[in-house]
């Protein structure tokens, strides 16, 4: 791992455990670009968000711990291990019940797996909470819709991403 992607990934996560798991968006898309490039990066961290996760709850401070689940679910989804990704991102929505980004990334993960059933449940929720403000719920329910056969549902979930995306 390079010098400097090292200094800033340690950083953002002194930055998370500093700020009781909260993690500000801008670090978050940091974080994801630099583990998309190299699985090694997501496996660090992986190792490093569990000791966040670990040292929290031992100092209880669980305000903003959900946020710590779910960057460790995202990394868990980078490298394909599913099964620790739903497992994270399913701690952080039953633990904020807000956790939209977390519910969103489960349904993916569930619609990867091939689980439409599960994937549905997640995105209907998620759009049901927040109709607005992300055509990849749209996108994602789409897909899953038409994997399912439901063709008309599917294409008018498709066409409100497709607008959502235009007007971005």
């Amino acid at each position: 791992m390079q010098k400097d992607i090292l200094s800033n990934l340690n950083q953002i996560l002194e930055n998370l455990e500093y700020n009781g798991g909260y993690l500000y968006k801008n670090d978050l898309e940091t974080l994801t670009g630099i583990a998309e490039k190299d699985t090694q990066n997501a496996k660090f961290i992986i190792e490093k968000c569990t000791k966040i996760i670990q040292r929290l709850k031992k100092a209880g401070k669980t305000v903003y711990i959900d946020d710590a689940y779910y960057i460790r679910g995202l990394m868990y989804e980078i490298i394909k291990d599913y099964k620790n990704a739903i497992a994270d991102f399913t701690c952080a929505v039953d633990m904020y019940e807000d956790a939209d980004g977390a519910l969103f990334e489960r349904g993916k993960v569930y619609y990867t797996l091939r689980n439409y059933e599960q994937a549905l449940e997640d995105l209907n929720l998620v759009i049901e909470r927040d109709s607005n403000s992300n055509g990849d719920y749209y996108y994602y329910r789409g897909l899953t819709h038409k994997a399912l056969g439901n063709n008309e549902q599917a294409a008018k979930d498709l066409q409100i991403a497709l607008k959502m995306a235009e007007n971005k």
